[in-house]
């Protein structure tokens, strides 16, 4: 049987390094950040919890350190999300300005290029 309290740990590993990884904005490492978290995820989920607290001695403290790291990883897990979300809002941001520069450059290729001074001038 998996250690439970292990599993956590290396968890929480995982959480903290998708917290960087957001903030660097590596999407390929992050990707993967995300489906090793997965796997430890279904790993915590087949613990069965009875018996893996009935075979720990001081099963009472090692209880409340789980119980506490839980919350933390949930804090984290909010958080990581929050990040996500903005940065996704970032990101499409930057792609909006870079398509109106796009359409600005396709513009002067054309002849007349009054379309190409119509789109500089809104951006």
């Amino acid at each position: 049987m998996e250690d439970l309290l292990q599993l956590y740990e290396k968890l929480s590993d995982l959480m903290n390094r998708e917290k960087k990884l957001i903030e660097s904005e590596e999407i390929e490492a992050l990707s993967n950040n995300l489906k090793e978290k997965e796997k430890i995820m279904k790993k915590i989920e087949s613990v069965d919890v009875d018996e893996y607290f009935s075979e720990l001695e001081d099963g009472d403290k090692k209880a409340k350190y789980l119980y506490r790291r839980l919350e933390e990883l949930r804090s984290a897990e909010a958080e990581n999300i929050e990040k996500m979300q903005n940065s996704r809002g970032k990101i499409k941001e930057k792609l909006v300005n870079l398509y109106s520069r796009e359409k600005s450059i396709k513009g002067y290729k054309k002849r007349g290029k009054y379309e190409a001074k119509f789109f500089d001038e809104k951006s």
